[in-house]
This record gives structure tokens, sequence and C-alpha cells, in this order.
């Protein structure tokens, strides 16, 4: 649609200050946004937990959340107090788990998960496409694991720049709700 744009995009697990650093937008999951911040909702970034076929042919049954124990989990180094907070029906189940591996990258806990080296939680934007093929099995579906929202933020402005007026506009007009990762 638009040939002459060029577009750089940087990747970061840390919430960077757009005006200070020079950006124009960023893309943020997250429970909030940024008061400081214009925020337009993109969608949900839904969670699911999952492991691979192979690996949940070999480990302790799961029948409730507290099974987890005797499992490998993989989290994502920003879990708070190593614990997963699952929901069901309105009622919190925080289970505490022992990592076997931690990362502050979920390209790294996917690849372990589909290596059979354990179950962990990631967004379904992530996941969507080895659950499709096979590689990897969601567990608990009657739980949720984290209530997310996907932003796009950009610094408030008196004028905003057409180019970041469009391509918020463009960004809104892709993503479906549900988006197209939760329809695995």
């Amino acid at each position: 649609l638009y040939p002459d744009v060029k577009i750089e995009i940087m990747v970061s697990e840390r919430v960077v200050d757009l005006v200070d650093e020079g950006y124009d937008l960023a893309i943020r999951v997250a429970y909030k946004h940024d008061a400081e911040l214009i925020a337009r909702r993109l969608t949900s970034c839904r969670h699911v937990m999952v492991a691979s076929p192979d690996y949940l042919k070999t480990a302790p049954v799961l029948e409730e959340p507290s099974d987890l124990h005797r499992h490998a989990c993989m989290l994502y180094s920003f879990t708070q107090n190593n614990t997963w907070p699952l929901e069901k029906n309105g009622k919190d189940y925080p289970v505490k788990v022992s990592p076997v591996i931690t990362s502050n990258n979920p390209e790294v806990l996917l690849e372990a998960a589909i290596a059979g080296m354990g179950i962990t939680i990631m967004p379904t934007f992530i996941a969507y496409e080895a659950i499709r093929n096979g590689q990897l099995q969601t567990v608990f579906n009657d739980y949720t694991f984290l209530n997310l929202e996907i932003y796009v933020v950009y610094a408030s402005r008196h004028y905003l720049p057409a180019k970041i007026r469009t391509f918020v506009d463009f960004l809104i007009s892709k993503i479906d709700e549900p988006p197209y990762w939760d329809k695995y």
C-alpha cells in the first residue's frame, strides 16, 4: 500500500522510553498501558500452557494444576515468584513451580518445549504454529493463564505525524478479534 515506507524494527524485552530514545511508536504486551502515552488496543494476548506430545507421553499425568510440581517447568524470566497465575471460573489457582529452564526470550522456551524439555506458558501468537502442526499440545484448556492486552503506544502530541497515524490505523485494520493466532 505504501511502497516508499521504510520500517526499522527494534525488538527488546525492556520498556523503551519513546521520546528520549527517539522511537515513533511501540507495540507492547501489558496489563495496562502507560498513562503518559497514547495507547490503542490492538487485541488480547491470550496465553496457553503447552508441552510436546513426546514430553506428555513420558511425564507424570496432569490432572490438576498442583500436579505441575512433578514436571519440568520452563519459565519466562519475568514470572513473579516462580508462580504461574492460573484462573478457572473466576477463582485463582496460583501454582509455584521449580523451573528447569528460565529465559527472557519466549522463542527459547518455544524451542525447548518443542524439543520435549518440559511445560511452559506462552502467548498464542508465539505458540500457535507449533500447536497447529502438532509439535505442541495445550494443557489445562479450561484454565486461563494471563490476561494481557496488546497495545500500540506513541507519545502524546498535539500534532500526530501522518506516518504514525497511518501505521496505527493499518495495524488496527489487520488484526481481527480474536486474532488469527488464536484460531489454531
